[in-house]
């Protein structure tokens, strides 16, 4: 990262009892769309002792609008502040920034603002023309780059970029998002340049693919779902990192989490994706569709199963049995009927039949070793340490396996087979080894009983 910010700016800090403090902020911005920033803030004539504890907010001074400028930042946590000069006042408190929620970059072009008292002029100016969505480290259905014998690169479209039609549950597209990627060239050095790409999902006012007009956030609502269906299609989580809007005047970039940014723990290409990326069109438009007539509880489900599957934080592979478990049980209470879970989720499967043989039980008899059994045993205090060596991780795979189609099911899509599918792959190949574990730890519970 530079020495020398890219921003500094007069600014306001904004307590929720409505204190407002003069300081001094410098921003670095991420060099690319996964980096972390950093942020420097001096509140000016105050000690450290007296600063305000909690969530606070973050804005550039007014004055600096009229240069074209305008920063805000939300959700700013505090952790430590310290006294620039002992005794004091004006030398004001250094922040510890800890967390920031987001924070916004506006930059108006002068020359094309409205006037205040200009109405018509200044609702046009709120019409949006153009969104990108940057999104996390996504190979997936990207465009190929070649590298000739000479070390030449060419960015080959040979199809157009994947078109993705959010549909609502009347099938009425609501707006559609291009799956690009996008590529920033920098010279270093005479003979040294720099280039870096990533990916995102573009959207422009295309007449042809959307059937009404929205608003910014709704888009960037419609963006957030599809980036949980594209996640669970990509096996591999996506979140949307900077948004870029652009009004007839204004440019805004949006940062999300800008000193963490959300990350994908798990190997892109080590499952194979869910979906072949030459059916993503076809898959994404009916998942929308479907997912437009959920209610929210029923949404929340979803996405707690997507992100069980993909998530961002490592943990020990106990845990994460019991998050891929805990998301499955939240799927059976909103699309299962009956109380206990194993009745309940019988009864979800024979509404909506899995489309996939050969896994793990997930419920069984007295005592078979189901994934259920499983569950209970980590619940209540097992260890990983005495399980039948090999068992919970290949029952977890068997775990996620489920989810994703029982998300499948639900939807009702049946998706088809393709070679990049390594996990389902292994379904096919497994069932004896499946009844040896099983058999495994029937005979270790026996043994312990």
């Amino acid at each position: 990262m530079s020495e020398n910010p890219d921003h500094e700016f007069d600014g306001c800090l904004h307590t929720k009892d409505g204190q407002n403090l003069l300081c001094d902020i410098q921003v670095w911005l991420p060099r690319s769309p996964s980096a972390d920033a950093k942020v420097q803030v001096v509140v000016m004539g105050v000690i450290a002792h007296d600063l305000p504890q909690g969530l606070v907010s973050l804005t550039s001074d007014k004055l600096l609008e009229a240069q074209g400028f305008r920063f805000s930042a939300k959700e700013v946590l505090i952790r430590r502040a310290t006294s620039q000069s002992f005794r004091r006042k004006a030398g004001g408190a250094k922040l510890t920034i800890a967390h920031v929620g987001s924070w916004t970059i506006e930059q108006m072009r002068l020359g094309n603002t409205t006037a205040p008292d200009n109405a018509d002029a200044s609702a046009k100016d709120t019409i949006v023309k153009s969104v990108d969505l940057v999104l996390s480290s996504l190979s997936y259905a990207q465009p190929q780059v070649p590298v000739d014998c000479k070390g030449n690169r060419t960015v080959e479209e040979l199809d157009p970029p994947r078109v993705l039609r959010f549909a609502n549950s009347s099938g009425e597209i609501l707006c559609a998002w291009e799956l690009q990627r996008h590529w920033r060239w920098a010279r270093i050095t005479r003979d040294e340049i720099s280039a870096t790409s990533f990916p995102i999902l573009h959207w422009t006012d295309f007449k042809d693919h959307c059937a009404t007009s929205l608003a910014r956030e709704e888009l960037v609502h419609l963006g957030d779902d599809a980036c949980v269906l594209l996640s669970l299609a990509a096996r591999h989580r996506v979140a949307v990192h900077t948004i870029n809007s652009f009004t007839d005047s204004t440019h805004a970039q949006e940062w999300r989490y800008p000193l963490q940014r959300v990350r994908a723990i798990t190997e892109e290409e080590a499952c194979g994706p869910l979906i072949g990326e030459e059916e993503l069109e076809c898959y994404f438009e009916h998942a929308t569709r479907w997912w437009s007539g959920l209610t929210d509880i029923q949404q929340d489900s979803v996405r707690l199963a997507v992100f069980a599957i993909n998530p961002i934080m490592d943990s020990d592979i106990e845990s994460r049995f019991l998050s891929l478990f805990t998301a499955l049980e939240g799927l059976t209470k909103r699309w299962g009927k009956g109380g206990h879970f194993c009745s309940s989720f019988s009864a979800m499967v024979q509404t909506y039949p899995v489309q996939i043989g050969g896994l793990w039980p997930v419920c069984g008899g007295k005592d078979e070793k189901s994934l259920y059994w499983l569950r209970n045993e980590i619940a209540h205090g097992g260890s990983v340490m005495r399980f039948a060596p090999g068992a919970l991780p290949l029952a977890s795979d068997h775990l996620q396996l489920w989810l994703e189609h029982v998300l499948l099911a639900l939807m009702q899509y049946g998706k088809q087979r393709h070679y990049r599918d390594w996990l389902t792959d292994q379904v096919f190949k497994q069932n004896d080894e499946v009844k040896r574990m099983m058999l495994a730890l029937h005979e270790q519970d026996s043994g312990a009983a």
